[in-house]
């Protein structure tokens, strides 16, 4: 899925940008015979949306029959590697969430197919969402210049709840592909509740964080003044944790201010060393 992100008409980032506009658009719904791509200056970057080739298990919308019980495109797979046709009578009960969420959703995206295709239809940065592992990240650096950002997300683990969580794809690079950091701007979304964890993400890397649930919340609570509320707390817990930590500015935080060794003991530690490949799981484990 493709994300076109769209600033105020008037390009300010006062609390009117809290109004700004989010619009989703596939590749079937962009002409392949248009030569001259739309332009508008509001729109400062394409986000091209990786998480999920198909819907997840949602099991709570499944009991309450709220989206993924009548997905217009189902989870299973046939042995032939395809999605699952439905039928019209599944087809019949669809709901009009379902569609909203999951209609656009392509499941052949590759990195030789899709990234060129979007570069002949845009000279706008792209940003990649929903990568997972080091091994992506490196990839994506690979098609710098025009791929100017990475977001780590799992969604909340909505698609598939062993996901890991984007801090730990954070460490995974600084372990394995530091030099991803000097390529493209990496943002870490998920598992932002406070201030504090704003700077723990940055000292680890990253250019700048995604906030979901913290500014919905202040959204119900409050409305628009909610979510101002809800911006202006992070912002001074932040403002607090880095004059805590000693440094000027958030540039100058380094990852030598945070202990991860809770986190880094989880990270993944590539191949197996040699005469371990036979050895059962439990056994590695009290080595």
């Amino acid at each position: 899925m493709l994300t076109a992100w769209l600033l105020p008409l008037g390009g300010s980032s006062s609390s009117s940008g809290l109004r700004g506009m989010k619009k989703h658009f596939t590749e079937r719904y962009l002409p392949s015979q248009s030569r001259t791509p739309i332009k508008l200056p509001q729109i400062k970057f394409i986000c091209l949306k990786l998480d999920a080739p198909v819907p997840g298990k949602r099991e709570h919308d499944e009991r309450t029959k709220n989206v993924s019980a009548n997905l217009p495109q189902k989870s299973a797979y046939k042995k032939t590697g395809r999605l699952e046709e439905n039928s019209e009578a599944e087809n019949a009960g669809d709901g009009g969430v379902g569609k909203a969420l999951f209609a656009g959703t392509a499941p052949d995206l590759t990195w030789k197919t899709t990234l060129p295709w979007l570069r002949q239809h845009t000279d706008l940065p792209i940003v990649l969402k929903g990568l997972q592992t080091h091994e992506d990240a490196y990839i994506a650096s690979l098609h710098t210049p025009q791929v100017k950002g990475i977001i780590f997300s799992n969604y909340g683990g909505r698609a598939m709840d062993i996901a890991l969580p984007s801090i730990q794809t954070l460490l995974e690079i600084r372990k394995y592909c530091p030099e991803v950091f000097s390529r493209l701007e990496v943002i870490v979304d998920g598992g932002i509740k406070r201030g504090t964890d704003i700077v723990k993400a940055v000292c680890l890397g990253a250019r700048g964080v995604g906030l979901g649930r913290a500014p919905l919340y202040g959204l119900g609570a409050g409305g628009v003044e909610g979510v101002e509320r809800t911006l202006q707390i992070l912002k001074a817990e932040v403002e607090t944790a880095v004059r805590l930590f000693g440094v000027e500015t958030v540039t100058d935080l380094r990852p030598h201010h945070v202990n991860a060794r809770a986190v880094e003991r989880d990270i993944y530690d590539g191949v197996e060393a040699a005469g371990m490949e036979k050895l059962g799981l439990w056994v590695r484990s009290g080595l």
